[in-house]
């Protein structure tokens, strides 16, 4: 549960939309958490050993991504306040969002294969794989909500709106950077 570009996304959705965005977002990211613990758990974890170009091809991928929405954070930052957009759509923007960070990350399938590696042989049911992976997904679910709902207590979203525009640059720059990093751990190697 450490720093990175999904607890970006995560905060962006809660700042920039709301709590229900934000809430989406974490569901979105949970989905996408469990795909990935179930994968591990699925003995799907050779493809990283048969295929490695594969492997850096899909973390440049979600580095370009993370640039991408980076850039458009910063254009959207210096938008005048317009016409929300309707509350449905933002909020599946939340849950696309979110999916999209967890499943670009390449990172997260090895960190279940490491934790769920024992169970990606043959004689482990497929129902307690099941229940690992969507135990995984769960706990990271829950942990998101938790950081929107105290995002979005009144006195930090007070905060939050006062210094909206400076938040939206500082997590749009926060991308950015990131990004550039994510790209260079996979140019490098």
């Amino acid at each position: 549960m450490s720093p990175g570009p999904s607890l970006l996304v995560i905060i962006h959705n809660t700042v920039i939309g709301d709590r229900g965005q934000g809430v989406m977002a974490s569901i979105g990211h949970g989905i996408g958490v469990t795909i990935y613990a179930l994968i591990a758990v699925g003995g799907l974890a050779l493809i990283h050993k048969i295929m490695p170009l594969v492997y850096h091809l899909l973390g440049l991928f979600g580095g370009l991504l993370l640039l991408f929405i980076g850039i458009m954070a910063w254009k959207k930052s210096f938008d005048e306040m317009s016409m929300p957009i309707d509350t449905n759509e933002r909020r599946w923007v939340g849950f696309f969002g979110g999916l999209t960070i967890s499943l670009v990350n390449p990172q997260v399938v090895f960190f279940f294969i490491a934790i769920f590696g024992q169970y990606s042989t043959l004689e482990h049911a497929w129902a307690e794989r099941l229940i690992l992976g969507v135990t995984a997904g769960t706990i990271d679910f829950l942990w998101y909500l938790i950081i929107v709902m105290s995002l979005s207590k009144s006195k930090i979203k007070i905060f939050v709106e006062r210094y909206s525009k400076i938040v939206e640059r500082g997590i749009a720059s926060s991308f950015c950077l990131l990004s550039m990093w994510i790209c260079y751990q996979y140019l490098s190697i």
